[in-house]
């Protein structure tokens, strides 16, 4: 087999090899066995491509220490920014729904004591709730009509 050799910088016959390394992580020396060439002409090895030594010893390491896989770390945030992110759209709606109560409070006040009190006390108040959770009916709809509703009596 033929493998462009880095040192010789030309294609030149190779001999598939395993040959172990030694790397530091984080201080401590891990032995890794890494898969290669060896030019026939000038005994370089060259690496399989695709093959990351560096990547085979934190692995080793974590595995030898109980520690989460790196690949698994990267799961875990992608879940936690999935959550944020749904947090994010909750606490957004929160808000809508905030606003939405807070110009609804603002309108009954404009209707004065008895408007409030016909409100307040009107069974419209619960229908509308309902309507709200079982149709998507939007809170400050179901409370213009109880607003309107309470006028009516």
């Amino acid at each position: 087999m033929k493998v462009l050799c880095p040192n010789c910088e030309k294609e030149q016959e190779v001999t598939e090899v395993k040959q172990e390394t030694i790397i530091k992580v984080r201080g401590e020396d891990i032995k890794v066995t890494v898969s290669g060439y060896t030019c026939n002409e000038c005994g370089e090895f060259i690496a399989k491509p695709g093959t990351d030594e560096l990547e085979e010893a934190y692995k080793i390491y974590e595995s030898k220490h109980g520690i989460n896989p790196r690949y698994q770390g990267r799961k875990n945030r992608e879940f936690i920014d999935e959550i944020s992110n749904e947090l994010m759209r909750i606490s957004f709606s929160l808000s809508t729904i905030q606003t939405d109560l807070k110009n609804t409070l603002e309108k009954i006040r404009s209707l004065g004591d008895e408007g409030r009190f016909i409100v307040w006390q009107s069974q419209e108040w619960l229908q509308c709730l309902q309507r709200i959770t079982e149709s998507g009916y939007s809170i400050t709809e179901a409370l213009e009509d109880l607003c309107k509703l309470s006028l009516k009596k």
